[in-house]
Order: structure tokens, then C-alpha cells, then sequence
């Protein structure tokens, strides 16, 4: 087991602010890659591997120094997928920019016409091969194509690339999700963002696409007019899960701006608008209540007295402070003491604050940048959706049940937590779905009969059918086929049947 180290990084922001501790959390990552790695090497033997020194290193570690060229340079030498830390790191940094470092070295992307299309060439030479191009290649290419002063390509060339990347992007688990993402960022923070928003909406315009959040978030990584109102037109689409990916574009969008307060102003008539539309349907009230909650109250004011009913309930944390007297707090702490053991690891009370923020924190962007960042820590991995399937399961509080599972879904750890799999054709139906899908990320293939009650269920069958189509679960062409499996079965519902042929189309989940 590594021994305690000189000293513990802790995030002391508030639990109920937006703001956190960027560079507690982007040093302490970085941190337990090292402690976690094979070998557990000391910080002088990774900082001659890095070609750096102890000093230098030791400042990326406590969070005093961002420099992506060594965070690349440590990834190597501790055999990290390329990538995987500094994706996270880099997408933490973004979302909260007021609170981030510079980054002191970005690195030197390939910018002189061979490199770019040797970059190019490769990746134009594995899709028209239907090859899976791995998230290391992508980044490579999105740094390169974001750059100032690269090379230009023409659209015709970019635009295809673009499209796949959202492609594998929608179907990524385990590293390869974070470092999709964080390809797609950058192209959309780039040069070429227009393209990113173009793909956008090219995919929401698709009928029965599945998956559109973390395409939609990533267009919401540059403030622009088209990224606003695609996001606000989300919020009044039929099908729920593209208007949840407006919702969570629509935050991540007050995020990442340099004008928060601003751009609230211009978003609360459209958001009440789409309030008064949709809070009859349980997950758009929800939804919008969230949106709501986070707009300043002197703004929302003025609108009171068109809501047509109060906010969806939220969860009941009465005390915010880090301490054994908020009892969700105290929840998590019990839980991170068992990851942290499970782990091999010394009490990190760093893991108390992510855990937090996964499972109960009512910021999305909270919850997102928390799971990519314990998602670069492949050891704790495991006992963290453990922790989080636990609490989605036993928890008291009924909203934070429902958020916890949906983080565990929407993390995209491509793990199956043991208690998970007792919840598939369980009595709680969040629960089974909740199961179907985490499944499905795993590679897990179940009986075609448990996907059924979830597949009947039309607040679930999102959920059943990512679990079938992750899985590359054969029965999903008798679906598409509108072939029900069964005895006296009858018709296969039209929306399932569209999905299964959308999952049929696209493919299996994408682990590389």
C-alpha cells in the first residue's frame, strides 16, 4: 500500500456553490494516478521517467502548476491510455474557467503540412475501413486541427471526421469517453466549431437517435449564438432525452462563458417559456426546475407568476457543511473510507468531496467533471460506482436515489457494480433500468425477457434499449425488424422499433 503522502489535498469550497477547487482537484488526480499505477513509483522515479524533476512534478501534483506537456509525458511513462488524465484535467479546467490555471506548456500540436496530413490521412484510412479509431488518435488530430496557425483543411475533409468522432463519441466508455469529449471540445473551440454545431444538429434532426448529450454539451463548450439556440430549441423537443440534452447544455453554457449573469438574462424568458410548456411531463419538470433553480433569483422575479406550478421537489440538505452534521455528507464520507481501502490507498478526503458531487451534488457540471476526473484513477473506478450504486439504492432521500443512478449511467465507467446486477427485473424500475444500461456498458449481454418490462415502460426504454445496443445484443434485429420474440407476442412498439434500428446502424460501445 503507497504511505501517506506530505500532504492532503482537500476541495473546502461550498457544497452548494457552483465554484470548486480546480487545482486541488487537477493535482490530487494526477497525484493518485501515480500512487495507483503498477509499481507505485515515487515522484522522483516518475519525474525522471517524465524528464522533469522532483520539484516540477511535485508542483503538478499540489495543483500549483498546470503544464499539459508534462501531464502527457507522465501519462507515458506511468502507461496511461494517451490522453485519460489530461482530458479530464482539461475538461475540469474549462468548465470553471474563472478558477483554473493557464496552462504553462500546452504542448506543440502537429501544425506543418506533412504532420497534419499524416494525422489526417490515418484517420480518413481506418474509417473508410470501418475500423474504431482510438481516442489517443482522435486527440492527436483535434489538437492539431484547433491549433493556432495550423493547417487548414478543406470542410469536405473535416466535416466526415467530424461526424464520426460524434459517432464513437455517443458509444465511448471506460478512458476513450472523457477523451472523445475532450477531442470534440476542442474542434468546437476551434476553427472548425461550426462544424461541431452543424453535426449537432444533423443528429437531433434524426428521428430516433439515441444518443445527443454529450454532443450537445460539447457544443456548449463555446458560447456562441447558434450554441444558445440550439440549446434552447432542445428544451422544447417531443422526445425527452434530447430535451434533457438541453438542459444540460443550457448549464454548461452559464459555465464556460465569460458573461454568466448576461447570458442568464437572455436564457430566463426562454426557459420559463419552456416551463410553462412542458412541467406537466415528470422528467421535463424536473429538468426545468433544475434550470430555474440555477438562474439568479432577481432575474427569475419578474417571471413568478407565470409558472403554472412550484419547481419539482429537490433534495432535502438542510445542512451544507462538510461535516458529520449533514448527514449526506457523513454518507459519503463511510463510503469513501471503503473506496479508499478497496483501492489500496490512504483516507483521501478528496474522494468524500467527488463522491459527493457525483451522487448528491445538484450541479451537473459538478457531477460530469467529478466523474471524468475519478474516471482517470482506474483503481478507483470500481469501488467508486460500488459506493454510488449503493447509495442509489439505499439512500433516504427519493432525489438523490434518482440522481445517483443516473450519474452511474452517465459516467460511463463501463463497470458493473455487483449490486447492480440483483436490480435488473427488480421492483424498482429505475433501478432495473438503471441495471439494463450499466450492463450494457460492460459488454453484458442479458436474457432478451429482462429487457422487456423496461421496453414497455416509455420513461425507461432509453435506458433498455442503450443497455441492448452497448451490448451489441443480437436480439436488437429482431426489433428492428419489428419481429417480437415470444409466443403471441404482439407488434413491436414503432419508437422501439426505430431505436433498434438506430443502435443496428451505429453499432456496439467503443472501448479503445
Amino acid at each position: 500500500m503507497p504511505g501517506r503522502t506530505p500532504l492532503s489535498l482537500e476541495d473546502n469550497t461550498p457544497l452548494d456553490k457552483g465554484a470548486v477547487d480546480v487545482r486541488a482537484r487537477c493535482g490530487w488526480v494526477v497525484r493518485m494516478v501515480r500512487l495507483t499505477a503498477p509499481g507505485a513509483p515515487t515522484l522522483k522515479q516518475l519525474a525522471e521517467a517524465a524528464g522533469t524533476n522532483s520539484a516540477r512534478l511535485h508542483r503538478l501534483e499540489t495543483g500549483a502548476l498546470r503544464d499539459g506537456a508534462l501531464l502527457d509525458a507522465c501519462e507515458e511513462a506511468l502507461g496511461a491510455e494517451t490522453g485519460s488524465v489530461r482530458a479530464a484535467v482539461d475538461v475540469t479546467c474549462r468548465t470553471f474557467p474563472a478558477d483554473s490555471p493557464p496552462d504553462t506548456r500546452p504542448g506543440s500540436p502537429a501544425t506543418g503540412v506533412r504532420a497534419v496530413s499524416d494525422l489526417t490521412e490515418a484517420l480518413l484510412d481506418a474509417a473508410d475501413a470501418g475500423e474504431v479509431i482510438a481516442a489517443g488518435a482522435w486527440l492527436r488530430w483535434s489538437r492539431a486541427m484547433a491549433a493556432a496557425g495550423a493547417v487548414g483543411l478543406p470542410e469536405r475533409l473535416a466535416r466526415p471526421l467530424v461526424d464520426r468522432l460524434v459517432d464513437e463519441l455517443g458509444r465511448s466508455v471506460g478512458p476513450g469517453y472523457p477523451v472523445r469529449y475532450e477531442s470534440l471540445a476542442l474542434l468546437r473551440s476551434g476553427p472548425y466549431g461550426h462544424l461541431v454545431v452543424d453535426a449537432a444538429r444533423a443528429v437531433v434532426a434524426e428521428p430516433d437517435v439515441q444518443r445527443v448529450a454529450d454532443l450537445v454539451s460539447a457544443v456548449s463548450e463555446a458560447v456562441t449564438a447558434d450554441a444558445v439556440a440550439l440549446a434552447v430549441d432542445l428544451l422544447a423537443d417531443d422526445r425527452v432525452r434530447v430535451a434533457e440534452a438541453g438542459a444540460l447544455a443550457v448549464e454548461n453554457l452559464a459555465a464556460v462563458g465569460p458573461d454568466p449573469a448576461g447570458l442568464w438574462a437572455q436564457l430566463v424568458p426562454s426557459l420559463v417559456d419552456a416551463y410553462v410548456a412542458g412541467c406537466d411531463d415528470p422528467v421535463r419538470w424536473e429538468w426545468l426546475s433544475h434550470l430555474l433553480r440555477l438562474a439568479p433569483v432577481a432575474l427569475l422575479r419578474p417571471h413568478q407568476a407565470r409558472l403554472p406550478r412550484p419547481p419539482a421537489p429537490k433534495a432535502a440538505i438542510s445542512d451544507w457543511s462538510a461535516s458529520r452534521a449533514n448527514a449526506y455528507w457523513s454518507t459519503c464520507e463511510d463510503l469513501a473510507r471503503r473506496v479508499c481501502a478497496e483501492a489500496s490507498v490512504t483516507y483521501q478526503p478528496m474522494v468524500v468531496r467527488l463522491l459527493f458531487d457525483v451522487a448528491m451534488s445538484h450541479h451537473e457540471t459538478r457531477g460530469v467533471t467529478s466523474y471524468m476526473l475519478v474516471g482517470a484513477v482506474p483503481a478507483l473506478v470500481g469501488p467508486v460506482a460500488d459506493a454510488v450504486a449503493e447509495i442509489a439504492e439505499t439512500h433516504d432521500d427519493e432525489v438523490v436515489r434518482a440522481r445517483a443512478a443516473r450519474r452511474l449511467r452517465g459516467a460511463l465507467w463501463g463497470v458493473l457494480p455487483a449490486r447492480a446486477e440483483g436490480w435488473v427485473d427488480g421492483p424498482d424500475p429505475v433501478l432495473d433500468a438503471t441495471g439494463l444500461a450499466l450492463a450494457g456498458a460492460a459488454g453484458t449481454r442479458l436474457d432478451p425477457a429482462a429487457y422487456d418490462d423496461a421496453l414497455a415502460d416509455p420513461a425507461h426504454r432509453t435506458a433498455a434499449l442503450f443497455g441492448l445496443g452497448m451490448a451489441g445484443h443480437p436480439h436488437l434485429a429482431l426489433l428492428a425488424a419489428d419481429r417480437p420474440a415470444g409466443a403471441g407476442a404482439g407488434a413491436v412498439d414503432p419508437e422501439v422499433a426505430g431505436a433498434a434500428r438506430w443502435w443496428c446502424r451505429h453499432g456496439a460501445r467503443v472501448v479503445r
